[in-house]
């Protein structure tokens, strides 16, 4: 979002923090849907969804996970994401009448029912409680169930952890004559190993794994847009407490990172992981 934006929204009165989150959630749903359905098709087949199963697909987003699911055509399909702004985009995109869509908290989701698969795209790397968000998966996953998920990263440790990042936003705040000192859970994270190992804790067997280094190339700079700022937004606004200065600071930042990026920094690890409850 660039500061003249921002002005122009701030003088209509308009909430910069929702407006930011539904538009990085419109442009992800759009660029999703070119860039990555069939991969993800092609990953949801080693579930094997058969037309009687009902699917959870936790933090769903604004749907476009959810189509994908359909396309096994399930039984039904129930959506759940954190935000009410993602949830009302899937509720207006998808009108698929065996899809309904939820808002709820993933670490501590509670249901009044077990699902035969369940879903979780591009989540896992995003939650601060990853142990409670595979409990419940655990308690919602029926007996023999099958769930299919993917961890980017961890991207918060990734991105703010980094040290060139940290040093350009001290930078962009001395400008500005501000100081700025990272939270310290932007820091928390689990590797692989320790994710395996909680995977397994939650007795879950690991039918099948992928991992591959995750690089971010030109042409998916976008992408790696929008993963910045659901990531940095949040931690750039507890610091200084002011949407203007976030949205300066956040542009001048990210373009420095892009152009570091270009080079083609490797991002964490993208691991995909196939689990059955036993």
């Amino acid at each position: 979002m660039e500061i003249d934006e921002v002005t122009e929204l701030t003088a209509k009165g308009v909430s910069l923090t929702d407006y930011t989150h539904e538009r990085v959630a419109r442009g992800y749903m759009s660029d999703r849907r070119e860039s990555s359905k069939k991969n993800v098709i092609k990953n949801l087949r080693r579930l094997s969804i058969s037309s009687e199963d009902v699917v959870l697909d936790l933090g769903c987003g604004g749907g476009w996970s959810t189509e994908c699911i359909l396309t096994f055509n399930p039984s039904r399909v129930v959506g759940v994401d954190h935000s009410e702004v993602m949830v009302g985009i899937a509720q207006e995109d998808i009108k698929d009448g065996r899809a309904e869509f939820i808002q709820g908290d993933i670490g501590s989701l509670v249901l009044d029912q077990e699902f035969d698969k369940i879903v979780s795209v591009d989540v896992f790397h995003h939650l601060d409680d990853v142990a409670g968000a595979l409990e419940s998966v655990y308690n919602l996953l029926r007996r023999d169930g099958k769930c299919y998920l993917n961890w980017l990263g961890p991207f918060r440790k990734d991105v703010v952890e980094d040290k060139y990042f940290q040093l350009i936003v001290r930078e962009e705040a001395r400008k500005r004559g501000r100081d700025f000192k990272f939270p310290e859970y932007c820091t928390e994270g689990f590797t692989r190993k320790e994710l395996k190992e909680i995977m397994q804790e939650k007795s879950f067997k690991i039918s099948h794994s992928k991992v591959a280094p995750k690089k971010v190339k030109g042409e998916d700079l976008k992408d790696y847009h929008m993963e910045f700022w659901r990531e940095a937004h949040p931690v750039l606004m507890e610091g200084f407490q002011d949407e203007k200065v976030v949205c300066e600071i956040g542009n001048s930042v990210y373009r420095k990172v892009a152009k570091f990026i270009r080079r083609g920094r490797t991002l964490g690890f993208d691991s995909q992981y196939w689990l059955e409850k036993v």
